[in-house]
């Protein structure tokens, strides 16, 4: 399965966990494929960096 994810799923999913951490261990584990438009990647590796 593929799905993408946007930024409120990504920090929902690090700090407050619940579904939105549920989706990301889906992703880490293998699950779940995550897509991305390139621009929401590069604000994610923006964010990162801070």
């Amino acid at each position: 399965m593929r799905i993408v994810v946007d930024t409120n799923v990504l920090i929902s999913g690090v700090f407050f966990g619940g579904f939105p951490r549920k989706i990301l261990s889906s992703i880490v584990n293998g699950k779940i494929t995550a897509c991305a438009p390139l621009k929401l990647s590069m604000n994610t590796k923006k964010l990162y960096k801070r």
